[in-house]
């Protein structure tokens, strides 16, 4: 399975904190599980803080993926200079943003934290 998580990350490179969940995509993406099933993510920082979390694949998870569109994504990307590296994403400097609005309609975007039992976080999906 291991094998299956880094598929993708060895094509994009490293996105730091986005690589744990690329990988989890890649994984989803690549290996068919069950309902119930877990899946165990690992993921440390610079500052030799690390974070160890497990989650439960859920029924219709894969209905949920769409692979297609990612690999799409994946491979209509262009290579960037350094200048224009920069260029794209200094324009995010000194923004002002809004965290209190409502951006988007997606069913699965009301995720909250539901109960914490023995160290263990249980998160629910507002529907």
């Amino acid at each position: 399975l291991c094998n299956r998580t880094v598929l993708w990350n060895r094509d994009v490179g490293n996105i730091y904190t986005g690589s744990l969940y690329l990988s989890l995509i890649s994984l989803l993406q690549n290996h068919t599980f069950q309902p119930e099933e877990k899946v165990c993510l690992f993921s440390y920082g610079s500052g030799a803080v690390g974070e160890i979390f497990s989650g439960s694949i859920v029924k219709g998870y894969d209905k949920a993926l769409d692979k297609e569109k990612h690999l799409n994504m994946l491979e209509s990307r262009e290579q960037l200079s350094v200048e224009e590296y920069e260029t794209f994403f200094n324009r995010f400097d000194n923004q002002e943003f809004d965290f209190e609005r409502e951006l988007t309609q997606d069913p699965y975007s009301k995720v909250y934290l539901y109960s914490i039992e023995d160290h263990i976080r249980t998160y629910k999906i507002e529907k």
